[in-house]
């Protein structure tokens, strides 16, 4: 503990410094752990939560940098259990999903069609979509939409191209609460995954707890656990 004070000081006790010195470690640990954590072990800032873009969950450079900190301070401190509470923002996250969304439809269409020609579509989500099928799928989607479409001064829908149509199946995505309850479930776990990795034996001390969607931030808010 660094110490000082003048030793010509008739005032100047060394053991009072130290109960001072310990007073203030002990306030600290209480109001900002992760002030402790972060100069004792590395990781980063001193800020107990992990940020995520926007409508993503996807770990930046900076995050797993502090994550790994935090596994070095879970394996070496056995006595460390973490809540990790996954978070999404209603106004901000939604933006960022809407472009998902779209995609899930454009390979849910592309599914269908593969079906429907009696072929087996691949398994999963993650199949690629051709820039020369793109404009047939692109309609396809947007004649399944059910918001009002364009029209004319004669009644008749108006002719669009494939990306005035896009633009407008974008715009009607709506964002449900349960999207935003999975994406803040999505971005817990992989932080929750990122710490078990940098400390595998420190599993059992990591505990996911209901996520959060009402109030502003798009991160991970880690909590010491008491025992």
């Amino acid at each position: 503990m660094p110490l000082s004070g003048s030793l010509n000081d008739p005032e100047f006790k060394i053991g009072r410094l130290i109960l001072t010195t310990l007073g203030n470690l002990i306030v600290k640990a209480v109001t900002a752990p992760f002030s402790l954590i972060a100069s004792a072990f590395g990781g980063g800032d001193e800020e107990s939560h992990v940020d995520f873009p926007a409508g993503f969950a996807n770990l930046s450079a900076k995050a797993s940098s502090k994550l790994q900190g935090i596994g070095k301070a879970l394996r070496e401190r056995p006595g460390l259990s973490f809540e990790i509470e996954g978070l999404a923002d209603p106004q901000l996250d939604p933006a960022g999903m809407r472009p998902q969304l779209y995609e899930r439809k454009l390979r849910a269409q592309k599914r269908r069609l593969i079906a429907e020609s009696g072929q087996t579509p691949p398994p999963g989500d993650a199949f690629p979509i051709d820039a020369a099928e793109r404009p047939t799928l692109v309609e396809a989607v947007y004649r399944r939409e059910t918001f009002a479409k364009p029209r004319g001064p004669d009644g008749k829908e108006k002719v669009l191209s494939a990306a005035e149509m896009e633009k407008l199946v974008l715009a009607n995505i709506r964002v449900e609460p349960d999207d935003l309850r999975q994406l803040a479930l999505r971005r817990a776990g992989i932080v929750k995954e990122a710490l078990a990795k940098a400390s595998p034996e420190a599993t059992p001390r990591l505990f996911l707890i209901n996520p959060r969607t009402a109030s502003p931030g798009n991160r991970v808010e880690l909590k010491l656990k008491a025992d």
